[in-house]
């Protein structure tokens, strides 16, 4: 009975989930818009490299405490005080350090003091923000354990209308560049606050610390760390690569494209973060629906994936020019590539989540250090001549792999012949992507249109999801 109240649970927190990721995701869009088109490609890419930058030592701020604290909390809810007690004494030393070190390398590379205090700003955020591995996020992990995620989603809608409210009064006020970071930094400290009430004063939890729960988060969260640092390297490195040889303003034409893929990653994100816990019970159990459960999910992305993709690259043109002002137009070839980029993404989130609850994140190590090591290999090779586009390239390259990878070693875990099963799922993507090659140029709603008919069709021609998938599928979203 339980483990179908929790089935029920991540059904309901899905689709919570996802309403309240679309309104964070169109309200930050507008945000990113505007910030885009108001500062220009120049200041917006100083404002987009100092993000990047403070976003690589998220990896060590990190410390794989995210994946490893909700799977715990979920396994012993008991200890759950003595978990976040432990996690938030740790990250708080971490962030410490890691400020001081990022100002320091800062001062070392000669960075301009605008970038500085920009660097300074933003590591706030460490403490805040629920878009970083921040003491917030620490707070947030117990209601994910939990399977109660709709008050984290509300709290960060929250957060994205502050910011957008703010961001209209001071363009209206003629803010400049460290105004406006100091205000997308201070959007999240309301919801801080009401988390920690809520979480401390009404639940009244305790948090305490102790030695046994630091020990295995660290021996758990360490070669996480590992994977984090290069998986944070494949994402950043190339904006930190494109500032050194080509300039800000290239930049800021990068991040105009990759700033409008990042929200909905973390849209598609959601399911993989409602289905860790289940995964985890179902492990821990040896149920025989965790293997079911898991290839569920990731015909679910499939479906996903086809239909996002397809619409972010064959209309690229269309999205980059009704947002942004004509100085972006240099984007679109980017943003079109990234957006198949995207495909590989979202499965990779899903994999690595899957390996994590397996106890099996070294493996997820060892490759993310090839993928990333290939990744800087060619955009040093290639920045320097051919600019930003060749970083677009490179990240579906590099994405691509990371895929090809995860995805033999999740299905030799999970007992799945990948070669027999991927062979149907690799006709059914070669259908999608030839008709959507012949439908592509069409209007954006009748291209559209078509798409999602020719998926539906494809999806029933080939049988991607069977009676059993589709019983499983009502326990998530009924009691």
């Amino acid at each position: 009975m339980r483990a179908k109240d929790n089935s029920s649970r991540v059904g309901k927190n899905i689709i919570t989930v996802y309403m309240g990721r679309i309104i964070s995701l169109l309200v930050n869009l507008w945000v990113t818009i505007t910030f885009a088109n108001y500062l220009g490609e120049s200041q917006f890419g100083d404002f987009s490299f100092a993000l990047a930058f403070v976003g690589i030592f998220d990896a060590i701020i990190n410390f794989g405490t995210n994946q490893v604290v909700v799977k715990e909390m979920a396994a012993e809810p008991d200890q759950t005080p003595a978990i976040l007690g432990t996690v938030l004494i740790f990250r708080s030393l971490l962030i410490f350090a890691n400020t001081l070190i990022g100002i320091a390398v800062g001062w070392g590379l000669n960075y301009p003091p605008s970038i500085i205090l920009l660097l300074l700003i933003f590591y706030s955020n460490f403490i805040f923000s629920s878009r970083l591995t921040s003491l917030r996020k620490a707070i947030e992990n117990t209601f994910e354990a939990k399977i109660q995620m709709p008050i984290i989603v509300l709290l960060q809608v929250l957060d994205s209308f502050l910011l957008a409210i703010g961001c209209y009064f001071a363009i209206q006020y003629h803010a400049n560049l460290i105004q406006l970071a100091i205000l997308y930094s201070l959007s999240n400290v309301p919801g801080t606050l009401i988390l920690g009430v809520l979480i401390f004063y009404f639940w009244r939890l305790t948090p305490t610390f102790s030695w046994r729960h630091m020990k295995k988060i660290i021996k758990l969260g360490f070669p996480l760390l590992l994977f984090g640092f290069f998986s944070t390297l494949n994402t950043r490195i190339d904006v930190i690569l494109i500032e050194q040889f080509r300039g800000n303003a290239e930049v800021g034409l990068y991040a105009a494209a990759t700033r409008l893929i990042y929200p909905i990653v973390f849209i598609v994100n959601s399911l993989s973060i409602s289905f860790l816990p289940l995964l985890a019970s179902y492990n821990k159990k040896k149920d025989a629906r965790f293997t079911p459960t898991f290839i569920l999910g990731l015909k679910i992305l499939l479906l996903m994936g086809c239909i996002i993709s397809f619409t972010l690259f064959a209309h690229a043109d269309l999205f980059i020019n009704m947002l942004y002002t004509p100085n972006y137009r240099a984007s679109i070839p980017a943003f079109s590539v990234l957006g198949v980029a995207l495909f590989f993404v979202i499965f990779n989130f899903y994999f690595i989540d899957f390996l994590i609850v397996l106890n099996k994140q070294s493996r997820a190590t060892q490759i993310m250090a090839g993928v990333a090591s290939f990744n800087i290999l060619i955009n040093l090779y290639l920045i320097p001549k051919f600019g930003f586009f060749a970083a677009s390239v490179s990240s579906l390259l590099s994405y691509g792999l990371a895929f090809f990878f995860l995805t033999i070693v999740s299905f030799g875990y999970a007992k799945i012949q990948w070669m027999k099963t991927s062979t149907k799922y690799i006709f059914f993507v070669a259908g999608f992507v030839f008709i959507s090659y012949l439908i592509k140029d069409l209007q954006i709603a009748l291209s559209i249109s078509l798409a999602l008919f020719a998926l539906v069709s494809l999806s029933f021609f080939f049988k991607v999801i069977n009676r059993y998938e589709v019983s499983l599928l009502k326990n998530f979203f009924n009691r």
